[in-house]
């Protein structure tokens, strides 16, 4: 199972503002930092840490091959630090990496892949050295305003916000393979991105911004064979999508995040789709799941986490049921701004975009 760790940055784009997404500071440095990270213990991790060293403004995450790979969207920079010891490896900056707001990040097939919104590029690095593959750009992949990605083994597939379409590559090449769109995938703004084992599953968060402040609502979630791209099914039922801001699969369900309330449907609520059939299950909306714009999930053995963006809390629940385990919150996690969320299995990572920093806690 793969799940797509994407950035805030749609929160931006609404009433054609644009200022995260498009008016982004120059590369600062071509430097690579290598300053110590507070950590706990000499040598493990325990209890609840934060790490506020080499981020700036962080807004999309990932963890793979003992490293947390985090996305600083302002910093136009990578910051890797270690998954066992929380820490700090290196930032990695400068011209050479390509990056122009780096608003999505994944690992897969020995390669990190960073998707640039603004640069409307992916860039490739090794996951062991963080060394620069290769920048992937130009007509041909499609990419407009790339903000979500997923990598498998084979192939790794890139949400285009603004070109409503999914660019699929070659993870062992770089190679395109095709794009995905059409009228059977015609819908809207697509920024959210996960995989299971046979399918790809996107969401798509409805919200075209045009100069006059109104906006067209087509929220859905497509569903699409990994292998062949061959659109499955558009799921856009009334009310039960609302700017689906995040998505992931796990148990053989799959759950959508809706941040914010365009429909008239109430906004901040998860709804939850049959793996297997991509039926509409249910809504998870009580006040008790303190939902407060949910802009990423993450799985987690039998458990779903939901990092709540406004609310500065991640709220726990069953993978299988959708019960709610606890919400999590007190200044002790230094929660501020919540953007995005990840998992080794045995901790979480959130990626505060507000506090420049980085809250890593086990999951039990």
């Amino acid at each position: 199972m793969k799940t797509s760790v994407r950035s805030h940055c749609h929160l931006a784009v609404i009433g054609a503002l644009l200022l995260s997404c498009v008016a982004v500071a120059t590369v600062v440095s071509t430097s690579t930092s290598t300053a110590s990270q507070p950590r706990a213990g000499a040598g493990s991790l325990s209890g609840v840490n934060v790490f506020g060293s080499g981020f700036d403004r962080p807004d999309a995450i990932t963890v793979g091959a003992g490293h947390v790979w985090v996305a600083n969207a302002n910093g136009n920079s990578v910051t890797e630090i270690s998954s066992s010891t929380g820490a700090l490896t290196q930032v990695l900056e400068g011209a050479t990496f390509g990056f122009n707001y780096p608003a999505a990040i994944a690992v897969g097939a020995g390669h990190v892949w960073v998707a640039n919104a603004n640069g409307n590029s992916v860039t490739e690095m090794s996951s062991s050295t963080g060394a620069v593959v290769q920048i992937l750009a130009g007509s041909s992949y499609g990419f407009n305003l790339p903000d979500a990605i997923v990598a498998g083994s084979n192939h790794a597939w890139v949400a285009n916000a603004n070109g409503n379409t999914v660019t699929e590559i070659s993870t062992s090449t770089g190679a395109l393979t095709r794009i995905i769109h059409g009228t059977l995938y015609d819908r809207d703004y697509p920024d959210a991105i996960a995989l299971d084992a046979k399918h790809v599953w996107v969401a798509n968060y409805g919200q075209t911004p045009d100069f006059g402040g109104c906006c067209v609502a087509l929220s859905s979630v497509a569903e699409f064979k990994a292998p062949s791209g061959t659109v499955l099914k558009v799921r856009a039922p009334a009310n039960k999508f609302e700017a689906p801001s995040a998505i992931a699969v796990a148990a053989g369900h799959v759950w959508v995040a809706n941040a914010s309330d365009i429909n008239g449907g109430g906004g901040d609520f998860l709804t939850e789709l049959n793996a297997s059939t991509s039926a509409f299950v249910g809504i998870l909306n009580a006040k008790a799941y303190d939902f407060n714009s949910p802009s990423s999930i993450a799985s987690a053995g039998p458990n779903l986490w939901v990092a709540n963006f406004v609310g500065n809390t991640v709220t726990e629940l069953s993978a299988a049921t959708g019960a709610l385990v606890r919400v999590i919150t007190g200044s002790n996690y230094g929660f501020d701004g919540p953007a995005a969320i990840g998992s080794d299995g045995t901790h979480l990572w959130v990626a505060n975009k507000n506090g420049n920093s980085v809250t890593e806690f086990p999951t039990s």
